[in-house]
């Protein structure tokens, strides 16, 4: 049994999940934390395509108990989810890092376990942005493509030299050099 906390935060002490939710609500989730039974929370995040639970663990000797918990509350999410339980993930986040010693044959199940939802441990994440969205990549939308369309590297070349201090004329020279000596113009 899972109880609703809606998107009220994290309780205790996950920095991850809480700067995972701003990620997520910054690229078009919803977000809502689920106090898990046994302890812990799970972070459920909704787009029209993923449904992600996550969830935080201290060390690998803690994952299979965070595991086994929040795939349960997670699957309880899954009942109403439509076309979104195919595309449905538990992602397992801990700021320690991963030693190999530390990959017990419990770790290797988990990750390769796919009954019900794919799951994806992080390791070694820091509580700041940039480190989560590195981390949640794989449901972040691609940035968008520069709308100016593609630009001329030697164009781009002549601008960065001259914003080092190299006059414009300079420039031109030796732009005109290079293209002189095998640069063929597009």
């Amino acid at each position: 049994m899972t109880v609703d906390v809606s998107s009220a935060g994290p309780v205790g002490s996950s920095a991850l999940l809480g700067t995972a939710a701003l990620v997520l609500r910054a690229h078009g989730y919803a977000t809502q934390y689920f106090v898990l039974e046994g302890g812990g929370q799970l972070l459920l995040a909704t787009d029209p395509l993923f449904l992600v639970g996550m969830a935080h663990f201290d060390s690998a000797a803690d994952l299979p108990n965070v595991e086994a918990r929040s795939s349960i509350a997670l699957g309880d999410q899954m009942v109403e989810a439509g076309p979104r339980r195919w595309d449905s993930y538990l992602v397992l986040l801990t700021s320690s890092e991963r030693e190999d010693f530390e990959l017990s044959e419990d770790v290797a199940e988990i990750t390769y376990n796919t009954q019900f939802h794919r799951r994806m441990i992080r390791w070694g994440l820091l509580p700041t942005e940039e480190s989560l969205t590195d981390a949640l990549r794989p449901f972040l939308p691609l940035p968008s493509a520069n709308a100016e369309g593609p630009r001329d590297p030697v164009r781009l070349l002549a601008e960065r030299m001259q914003a080092h201090g190299l006059d414009s004329s300079n420039v031109e020279v030796a732009l005109a050099q290079w293209n002189e000596e095998g640069r063929t113009p597009s």
